[in-house]
């Protein structure tokens, strides 16, 4: 009789077994999701510094007074442009013989245009 008690006992203490292996396994891969994400940033950081490395040395052989810079922030840059427009048309007229004459037509356009950069500090970004 003991055997028989034993055996149905013996698979609902597995289920609960599974059921603590399940939850041990899934805050296991919660708590180490935290370093695997900085690891993969650190991994990021170090490939960048190293780009940079390598465009810097590339950079000062071609302008060597100038300093590369380092960073890229798109939201603390403001581009305004202002561009003008001007068309001219001038049309001549130049008589050949007295039945027929020739026309010039042209076109002339100007457009001017200019453009200021402007790099404010994180505090002041929009």
């Amino acid at each position: 009789m003991p055997s028989s008690f034993c055996k149905n006992n013996c698979g609902q203490s597995l289920a609960i077994e599974y059921a603590v292996l399940f939850f041990i396994v899934t805050a296991v891969i919660v708590a180490m999701s935290s370093y695997v994400k900085r690891a993969v940033q650190g991994r990021v950081h170090d490939a960048r510094n190293y780009m940079y490395i390598q465009v810097n040395g590339v950079y000062n052989q071609m302008h060597p007074n100038r300093i590369l810079p380092s960073g890229y922030d798109p939201y603390y840059s403001h581009t305004r442009t202002d561009k003008a427009e001007s068309t001219a048309t001038t049309e001549e007229e130049t008589p050949l013989s007295a039945v027929s004459s020739r026309i010039e037509t042209g076109i002339s356009s100007t457009v001017d245009s200019t453009s200021t950069s402007e790099t404010s500090s994180p505090r002041r970004a929009q």
